[in-house]
Order: structure tokens, then C-alpha cells, then sequence
């Protein structure tokens, strides 16, 4: 066993890799130093492999959305070379500088190379060396404790949303709670899905290659040349196809600069920008009429005394619920079914009560929402929210295109998705080629998404334990975790205000934290278990995807690195010394074989074999061209039509969108005094979450994380590029470098999520973020979101 030691940061983790060296040159390597670097090993590699080199394909694993599929060239062992597979669909048939840069991640230093245990306090990132057995048995034996004393509900599962295999069956087989993002990529979803009926988190069943047929694309908040690069392309080809493309957010980014028009919008005010075209497409008479009588919930009828809604329920044997509403047929009350052309407007009494429908209702609180609301509140000029809302309604087909980062990140974003559902429901730009509304996701929005994969087999009583709440709350409420089993940097990642977080995790019984990388959660562990890259396994094969109308085979690549295991494996070891030996497949290969077992004609030319044929990639047999969804026009409600009023947010006065500003960043909060500057951590072409800070290649062209200002806020703080700032408010604070740039909008700093408490000064930019939630998170599908943007911050030369 290796003496004590802190692998934190860069200072010590350098000692830590001189401990590791034993464990490495027992692995018969060279040290550990020869497979920590590039430069001694590293030749060039022609496109094509020479004889002697090794040609395999898998896919990239990392949570970019994209699943890249990968050709590899393996000499002498070691990854020489990657490059993009070969799609069926060759529009797919490509990689970025990410995705290219494993070559060098594989053999990072940050690489977790043995089993450690902690030797300090937790938090301060003093480890020892053990031996794998040591871990297995040590995490097996608190897993059984927390079991045998609390429950199975006592153990916690947060997962990043990166990983392709997060121990489900160990998951199921304690009766464990297990959760990814609890808080995050979801808020506007919170109100779109309610509208829609859709279980998606906002993301929108609709095929980016379909933007081709799009007239009008607006995207709000959405950065698509540095979040969603090899995506970028099918903007490119709209816009030469003859689609106006508006991009509406505070910054002035790479998207923006490429777009037809650029539209700067005050943060955390998206919200208002749709209730004021709203306005304009209701006070031009601009809507769909036809189409809102025969799809939407605007004719049916609503009590003017409590808001509740006119209508009959059924629930079928499956616990499914649907509704049929009342509507007025122009002399009496009737269900929709019976009534081909329902009154939209008007007030009427039905049976003693008095009642209005949903669209006069909806008029009515518009005006509350004029566009020269929308102006004063937006900062963006009258007439142009005007224009805008007239070519979304009238050049069509449109599309509207939001981001999980922008507004996505501030406390009224689930108003701000309800009142953008508003928008295609009034217009009928949804279920047809050219239209759709919500998040970009190639990834999820295609023929495949009704994919049906199959599953390896428990028995009935083994099943996860339901969420008892958001993991936000367990931090500062009682709950019934006690045990953490960590797959990821999930505590810098998915939690604000990072100094509430430390608090709760030193009240934790137990903390094991399985991570590729040495990231600033690992520090928070009592175990750590090293895991092997996507490009490793002592198995044929690792996982499969299904991704873009295609299915995915993950194959070995590389024999694990240092005494690395796969989720797999861990899973599969701590199960044998669990007792549930007996339920686990004996391989990856046993798993995958047991997925592509399935009833879903989809796959029905699909085995594992011929995946291995194919290069590790095959087409599902779905219709050729774009994806386009809701082309039926039936909705997943329990009208099965658009519900834009949602009648189960009277308590909180949403059942229609009524504004709120943000919680902390709204334009007159007295705080400003204190703290002036609005702080969003934006998405970057470099980097994916918490991931690729760590890679030397591309740290050549984005050595550091900067916070970008504008100049005039630079100016009135003494600032210059390359200074060290101090950032700051009550929750906490922070230090990076200064770099101004007259794309920041003034009153606002921004820099690169993600970055790592090593680069920022020993804490963590999450040291500062607001962590407040709403309190209709109760009631909303996904809970209430981590306003993480909605942060107002000093800045100061350090």
C-alpha cells in the first residue's frame, strides 16, 4: 500500500502518479509516466492503417448528444489515430476536435489509476493507494449496512448523463433511488411538455435535417456552432435552402454572428419575448383559426368562478386518463367529439355556472402582455418583436428552436416554455414538415426515437425505488439517503451553490465515486474506483446506442489502462459479493445480445454479429427523409390535443402564462447594488459539462478559462485581458482570468460550465450559483430547476 497522498489539483497530483508507478509496471506498462503522455509514443498515422496497425470501430460515449461513431487505429497497442465511421446516412459521417482529442485523453495524468481510499477529511483529497479487492469489499459491506439498516431507499445513484451503462441492474437489485440531473436541462420542459403532452424534458420529436424545409427558424438561447457543432452544418444547408434564421440571446455568439439577424434580449426575459408575440399574433389576427378549433384546448370551456374545466373523465385499465371537454356549439354546452365547428370566444352559462372558453380567456390575459411591455421588459425595440412574431406566423413553415442553457437556467423558465408552446399552437407550426418547437436533440428527435430496445431479465421484486425528491432538497431537508454511490462529477455538475453541497455530503454515511478522471467530486469520496474510457473493456464489446436512426456497437478498442475496470465489471463484482451472482449477465456481450432481443420491427435485420460486420453501426429500417412528429396531430394529453391552459397550476396563477422576473437577476433588485453583474457559465465548442478540460490538445488553443466582460463593465473595474479577477457574492467566490470582449453584453460576465476547481482558484465556480427553487417545483413534471444564471456577482481585480 502507498504512502498518504493528495491527488488534487496539479501541484499533487503528480505525487500521486509516482505512487501509482508500482501499480502500473505490475500491469507489465513502462511506468506510469509512458502511458500518461503523448509526446514520447505519439507518430503520425496516415488515414488508412498500415499492415501491422489494428482498424476498429465504436462509438463516442461522452454526453455531447451527438454519438459520434468512431474508426480507431490501435499500433503497438496504443491509440494511434481516430477519425470518423462511415455512416449509412453519410450526413452523420463526421467527428469534432473533441472527439478527435481521445487519442490523447485516453493517456491523460488526471487518469484515476488505482483504487483509493481516504485518509483525511472529506473534501480535502487525501487518498491511499488499494487493491481492488480491498474496494470491492469495503463498498459491498457499507452498500449491505445501509440495506440491512435503512433500506434500499437509502442508497442514492446520481449519474451523469455521459455514461451509456450506469449500473442499472445493481441499481434495481438494492431497490436504490437513482437519478441524472435532478434540476437541470429541463425547466422549459416543465411548461412545453405540460402543452404537448410529450415526456421529454422540452426536447422536441422533430429531425434538425428537416430545417431544410423551414422558411423562419428562430433559436432562443441557443449557441448551435459551439454546443452542437457537427449539427451546424444542417443550419447551413436551411439557410441555403432559403431559411431566415433569427437568433434571439444576450450574447453576441459564434451562432449569432452566422444568423440572418441577431436579436440581444435582457437575460432571463424569454418569457416576455413570447407573450408579447403572442399579443401581436392575437391583435393581427394572425392565428390559425381552423387549425386552434380542430387541435388545441382554446374552445373548450372553463368556469369563470374557480378556473376548473368543463369535461369528463375516463381512466382505462392501465391507469391511462383521458378527457373529453365541453365546448359551446353555439347554442348549448356539448362534448367536443359532437361539435364540428365549437364557438371560440364568448361567455356562457351551463347548467347555473357561468363559463368562457379557453381562447377568451387566453385574450383576455394578454393584455396584461402588450408588445410595448415586451419592449420595456426585453430591451428589444417594439417593432421588432412585431416583425418577428408576423414572420413566424406568416412566412411558414417556422420552427422555434430553444437551448438547455439560456433561459433554460433561470427560475421562470417553466413559464417561459409554456408560453412558447403558445406560439406553434396558435400558428399550426408543429406536426408538419418545416415546424416544430423545442430543444435541439439529433440524438432524440428522429425515426428512432421510437426505438424499443430489449433488457436483460429480473424478477419482478427487484425494482428501483422511486425518487423521494429532488436531490437539491435532500441537501438542506430529511430524507432517506444515507449512502451515495457516485457515477461522475455529479456534485460540481448538477447542484448550485457548490458550499451547501460540501455541507451535506460530510453528513453522508458512505460516499463511492467510480470516475475515468481525478474530478473535483472524486475529493468527496471515502472510495474511489477507477474506470476505464469508452475505448476500454476486457470484454469483445462494451455497450450499444441507438442514435440518429442508426444502431450504435461499442467494441473493444483497447485493453483497460493502469488497474482501470468498467462500470461493468464493478457492477458485476459487487453484485457477486452482494448475492445476486445469480442475476447478472456473464459479459457485455450477454447484455447487448439481450437488448437487440426485441419485438421492434425496427431492429428486425439487426444482430450482434452483423453489428460486428457492419463496422459496428447499421440503419434501423425506418422511412428514409427527416423525422417529423405529431404529424397526426395527436397529442400525448388527456384531451390528446395542444392543452395550453393548464389547469393543474391554478394554485400558482400559471394555468395560463403570467410573467415572473427572474429571482435574483431582474433589472430593479436592490442586490444590484452589491452585486451589479449578471453570471452565466455558457456551453463552448471545447468542452462538454465538466469534461475536456484536462486535454493537453485542445488546452493548446484554450490554455485557461477566462471570464469574458464587456469593456465598458472592464473599464469602470480597472480591468485588463489577463488580469486574475475575484468573483464574488454571499454564497461564495471564485478567481479566473479577464478577458474582455464587446460580444458580452454590458452588466453581464460570462465564461466557459464546467470548469475545474484547479483551474478557478481552489473553488468552484458553483461557490456562487443561485440554488434557490420555486416553489411550484412541487407540481411540475420535472420539479423545479436549479436557476444557476440567475446569479448576480461583483467583480474585482484579484
Amino acid at each position: 500500500m502507498s504512502g498518504a497522498t493528495s491527488p488534487h489539483a496539479g501541484m499533487t497530483r503528480r505525487n500521486f502518479l509516482k505512487t501509482a508507478g508500482v501499480a502500473a509496471g505490475a500491469l507489465g506498462l513502462a511506468g506510469a509516466a509512458s502511458m500518461t503522455t503523448t509526446n514520447n509514443w505519439l507518430a503520425p498515422a496516415e488515414a488508412h492503417a498500415e499492415a501491422e496497425d489494428q482498424v476498429i470501430y465504436t462509438f463516442h460515449q461522452t454526453n455531447c448528444g451527438n454519438r459520434c461513431s468512431l474508426k480507431c487505429t490501435v499500433r503497438d497497442g496504443r491509440m494511434a489515430n481516430i477519425e470518423s465511421n462511415t455512416w449509412e446516412e453519410d450526413q452523420y459521417s463526421i467527428c469534432c476536435l473533441k472527439g478527435l482529442s481521445e487519442i490523447q485523453r485516453i493517456y491523460s495524468p488526471d487518469r484515476i489509476q488505482t483504487p483509493l481510499k481516504r485518509v483525511g477529511e472529506r473534501g480535502e483529497g487525501k487518498f491511499e493507494s488499494i487493491s481492488w479487492e480491498e474496494a470491492f469489499d469495503t463498498v459491498a459491506q457499507k452498500l449491505q449496512e445501509s440495506v440491512d439498516k435503512y433500506g434500499g431507499s437509502s442508497i442514492l445513484f446520481p449519474y451523469s448523463s455521459g455514461l451509456v451503462y450506469e449500473m442499472p441492474l445493481l441499481r434495481k437489485l438494492l431497490g436504490a433511488q437513482a437519478i441524472c440531473e435532478s434540476g437541470i436541462d429541463m425547466a422549459q420542459g416543465n411548461g412545453l411538455d405540460q402543452t404537448t403532452g410529450d415526456a421529454t424534458m422540452g426536447k422536441g420529436p422533430y429531425e434538425v435535417t428537416d430545417w431544410v424545409n423551414t422558411k423562419t427558424l428562430i433559436m432562443v438561447g441557443v449557441n448551435l456552432l459551439e454546443s452542437g457543432m457537427t449539427d451546424a452544418r444542417f443550419m447551413f444547408d436551411a439557410q441555403e435552402a432559403g431559411c431566415n434564421v433569427t437568433v434571439v440571446d444576450p450574447i453576441f455568439t459564434s451562432t449569432a454572428s452566422k444568423a440572418d439577424t441577431w436579436v440581444p434580449i435582457e437575460p432571463g426575459t424569454d418569457a416576455a419575448l413570447y407573450l408579447g408575440m403572442v399579443s401581436a399574433i392575437l391583435d393581427n389576427e394572425w392565428y390559425d383559426e381552423e387549425y386552434i378549433k380542430a387541435h388545441t384546448s382554446c374552445p373548450f370551456l372553463v368556469s369563470t368562478a374557480d378556473g376548473s374545466m368543463l369535461k369528463e373523465t375516463s381512466t382505462a385499465e392501465d391507469g391511462t386518463e383521458t378527457a373529453t371537454h365541453y365546448v359551446w356549439d353555439g347554442s348549448r354546452a356539448r362534448l367536443m367529439d359532437e361539435v364540428a365547428d365549437p364557438i371560440l370566444e364568448g361567455t356562457f352559462e351551463v347548467d347555473g355556472v357561468e363559463c368562457t372558453t379557453v381562447f377568451s380567456l387566453l385574450k383576455e390575459n394578454q393584455k396584461n402582455y402588450t408588445t410595448a411591455w415586451a419592449s420595456e421588459v426585453t430591451t428589444i425595440p417594439e417593432d421588432q418583436i412585431i416583425e418577428l412574431a408576423r414572420k413566424y406566423a406568416q412566412e411558414t413553415p417556422s420552427f422555434l428552436l430553444i437551448g438547455y442553457g439560456g433561459n433554460d437556467k433561470y427560475s421562470n423558465a417553466d413559464i417561459a416554455g409554456h408560453a412558447m408552446s403558445l406560439l406553434p399552437s396558435l400558428t399550426g407550426n408543429i406536426g408538419k414538415p418545416g415546424c416544430g418547437a423545442g430543444v435541439r436533440g439529433n440524438h432524440y428527435g428522429c425515426h428512432s426515437l421510437t426505438a424499443k430496445l430489449g433488457a436483460w431479465a429480473l424478477p419482478a421484486e427487484f425494482v428501483e425505488t422511486p425518487l423521494e425528491m429532488q436531490t437539491p432538497l435532500m441537501r438542506t431537508n430529511p430524507s432517506s439517503v444515507h449512502t451515495v454511490f457516485n457515477l461522475g462529477n455529479t456534485f460540481v455538475q448538477h447542484l448550485g451553490n457548490y458550499n451547501t453541497t460540501k455541507e451535506w455530503l460530510k453528513t453522508l454515511d458512505f460516499i463511492v465515486t467510480s470516475d475515468i478522471y481525478y474530478c473535483d467530486s472524486v475529493a468527496w469520496s471515502d472510495i474511489v474506483l477507477p474506470v476505464c474510457t469508452g475505448f476500454e473493456t476486457r470484454d469483445e464489446c462494451g455497450m450499444i446506442q441507438v442514435s440518429k436512426n442508426h444502431i450504435l456497437l461499442q467494441m473493444k478498442v483497447l485493453d483497460p489502462l493502469f488497474e482501470s475496470k468498467t462500470d461493468f465489471e464493478i457492477e458485476h463484482e459487487l453484485c457477486g459479493r452482494l448475492g445476486f451472482g445469480e442475476y447478472m449477465p456473464e459479459s457485455t456481450v450477454d447484455y447487448v445480445k439481450a437488448q437487440l432481443t426485441t419485438d421492434d420491427q425496427a431492429f428486425k435485420n439487426v444482430t450482434y454479429e452483423k453489428l460486428k460486420e457492419n463496422n459496428s453501426i447499421m440503419r434501423l429500417d425506418y422511412p428514409d427523409g427527416p423525422y417529423v412528429g405529431h404529424t397526426d396531430q395527436v397529442y400525448k394529453t388527456k384531451s390528446g390535443r395542444l392543452e395550453i391552459y393548464h389547469e393543474g397550476m391554478l394554485g400558482y396563477n400559471q394555468e395560463l402564462p403570467n410573467y415572473e422576473s427572474p429571482i435574483e437577476a431582474y433589472a430593479d433588485n436592490p442586490l444590484k447594488e452589491k452585486y451589479p453583474l449578471q453570471f452565466v457559465q455558457a456551453r463552448r465548442r471545447y468542452r462538454v459539462h465538466t469534461q475536456w478540460w484536462n486535454s493537453e490538445w485542445v488546452n493548446q488553443i484554450v490554455p485557461y478559462p477566462t471570464l469574458e466582460i464587456n469593456p465598458t463593465d472592464a473599464e469602470a473595474r480597472g480591468l485588463q485581458s489577463g488580469d486574475t479577477v475575484r468573483i464574488f457574492n454571499d454564497r461564495g467566490e471564485f478567481s479566473v482570468t479577464c478577458l474582455i470582449n464587446n460580444a458580452a453584453r454590458p452588466g453581464q460576465v460570462y465564461m466557459c460550465e464546467g470548469t475545474w476547481c484547479r483551474d478557478t482558484g481552489g473553488a468552484s465556480y458553483q461557490d456562487v450559483t443561485n440554488d434557490t427553487l420555486i416553489e411550484r417545483g412541487k407540481v411540475l413534471p420535472y420539479g423545479a430547476n436549479i436557476p444557476m444564471y440567475d446569479t448576480l456577482v461583483q467583480v474585482e481585480k484579484a
